[in-house]
């Protein structure tokens, strides 16, 4: 039975890996997917909120999925042009 929960899993983080991919606002490089129990967890962190959203978007309609997490951090790139008075 274990062996079988595991390769359930195995199943769905492919199936949320693929539909993570084919999003351009997402760089999957940033995302870690995880599942445990059919429960998915999204770590890792991005530029932008829409990103964050975007990304538990992309997963939330995967059959068999118990439920979601999106622990992903939004990081915002520093402008450093905003940083200095210009002169």
């Amino acid at each position: 039975m274990n062996k079988l929960k595991d390769n359930k899993d195995a199943q769905l983080k492919s199936s949320a890996a693929k539909a993570l991919k084919w999003h351009n606002s997402v760089r999957k490089n940033k995302i870690r997917i995880k599942i445990i129990d059919r429960w998915l967890t999204l770590e890792g962190e991005v530029d932008w909120e829409f990103q964050k959203n975007a990304a538990r978007s992309m997963v939330e309609n995967i059959a068999h999925i118990n439920g979601i997490t999106n622990n992903i951090k939004v990081t915002p790139i520093r402008q450093t042009y905003l940083l200095h008075p210009v002169i």
